[in-house]
């Protein structure tokens, strides 16, 4: 009992400093080595920062990027260099958009050095651009934190941060702020999944009417917005 109740306290006040923690290291543009070390700084602390207590008093674990990047990552194509016909995002490299994106250090990795940039320049390309954007470190469910992960990289942060409010009713702003954590982490998982799903979908066939173009990536777009469905 004593356990579950330091732990509760350390996690209110994990959740506030870190909060604006990374959203201050988050206007930092430059990959740089103090960026990285900043990123990774909390998670030098003691397990208790990665930790929390769900209603019944036990103890679970925050959301972790790791296993949500290699979902997404997989959805993405991998190491693949692509520049599909009709494709807004045009030439992509891991499913990072150089034209979305031209200011990546991996581009200019591959266009100077003539090879792809490793792993870990992607990881952190992702990390700063979708997951922290998104606050997944601060969500409680793996499940949620994953499904608006995803939609962020597929779609953008702002759109998938604001299907989520509109789902939660909180101020629709695409921001993930204290009101819209606490909703998130209040939220049935199965439920908000299964309404975040059909959004996603009414989102993909909406863009297929509009565009004809689109038509050729929905079912894959479908599938993927699948993938992030409640367990039935």
């Amino acid at each position: 009992m004593i356990i579950v109740i330091v732990i509760r306290v350390y996690k209110h006040v994990y959740r506030h400093v870190f909060y604006y923690y990374y959203h201050y290291i988050n206007t930092i543009k430059n990959d740089t080595f103090y960026l990285s070390l900043l990123y990774s700084l909390p998670f030098y602390c003691p397990f208790l920062l990665s930790i929390n207590t769900n209603d019944k008093g036990g103890v679970s674990t925050l959301a972790q990027f790791k296993p949500a990047f290699e979902k997404t990552f997989k959805n993405e194509g991998y190491l693949k260099v692509t520049n599909q016909e009709h494709d807004f995002g045009g030439e992509t490299y891991a499913g990072i958009s150089r034209r979305y994106h031209p200011e990546w250090v991996g581009w200019g990795i591959m266009d100077v050095l003539g090879k792809p940039p490793g792993l870990p320049v992607i990881q952190s390309f992702y990390r700063k651009n979708f997951w922290n954007v998104i606050k997944g470190t601060f969500i409680e469910s793996q499940e949620i934190a994953e499904a608006i992960y995803d939609y962020a990289v597929n779609v953008s942060p702002v759109d998938a941060i604001k299907t989520a409010q509109r789902i939660l009713g909180v101020a629709v702003d695409g921001i993930v702020g204290p009101k819209t954590l606490k909703a998130l982490n209040r939220a049935s998982v199965s439920s908000f999944l299964l309404k975040y799903t059909l959004l996603k979908i009414k989102y993909y066939t909406q863009v297929c009417e509009k565009d004809h173009s689109q038509r050729k990536f929905l079912v894959g777009w479908l599938k993927r917005a699948l993938q992030y469905s409640p367990s039935i």
